[in-house]
């Protein structure tokens, strides 16, 4: 299935009124429910667009930036648990069921604040520039730190062909897909996480993914 992304608007944290600490594309002509979290959400179909953040060239400054990041980031998700953690997704690691049954108790986005939360992950962000960094993180992708690699790796860029278009893509691509999901990387993912946002698409009112 292709989208037309013709009414499409530009959208983060800072301009709008998201919640996610990441901008993203919206089109207005295809509408979401977004059936992955305790509270359904109706939204506009979205392309998410993750930076690239600098990380300390010390090992020892890099292991302590990771977790304050970690902990940021898990205050975040908490200040809007009801609307955007996945609670379905059931094929996670452990440490991460057990934040989910806790936070389904405590519900702390009753007294968690999403704005300075949102803020303040901007500022540890930014902290460590790209230019001046030997390593290079997609902090906000669903895999955290698996996505960390040598900046070089995205500095070495070559063209693979995707269906009828030619993309630039890391010449180590290999060596990130096997980081990021293993030495099966080439296996499709299971039914539930093809759909991890167990999600209906909506176009001209019509039910056409469920």
């Amino acid at each position: 299935m292709h989208f037309n992304f013709k009414s499409r608007e530009f959208k983060n944290f800072k301009n709008s009124e998201i919640k996610t600490y990441f901008s993203r594309i919206e089109s207005k002509s295809i509408s979401i429910i977004d059936q992955s979290a305790e509270k359904k959400d109706s939204r506009y179909a979205w392309i998410d667009i993750f930076p690239l953040d600098g990380m300390p060239n010390n090992k020892i400054l890099r292991k302590i930036h990771q977790f304050n990041l970690l902990r940021i980031r898990m205050l975040l998700q908490y200040s809007q648990f009801s609307k955007i953690v996945n609670v379905n997704l059931t094929e996670r690691p452990i440490f991460e069921r057990v934040l989910i049954g806790l936070g389904k108790f405590i519900k702390p986005d009753r007294f968690l604040n999403t704005e300075y939360y949102n803020w303040k992950l901007d500022v540890c962000l930014q902290r460590y520039t790209f230019a001046n960094s030997d390593y290079v993180v997609n902090f906000m992708g669903a895999y955290k730190f698996k996505e960390m690699f040598p900046k070089s790796f995205y500095e070495n860029l070559i063209d693979y062909k995707f269906e009828s278009l030619q993309l630039k893509a890391p010449q180590e691509a290999n060596k990130i897909l096997f980081q990021m999901y293993g030495a099966n990387f080439m296996q499709p993912p299971s039914d539930m996480i093809k759909n991890k946002h167990f999600t209906k698409i909506i176009i001209n009112d019509k039910d056409l993914v469920n």
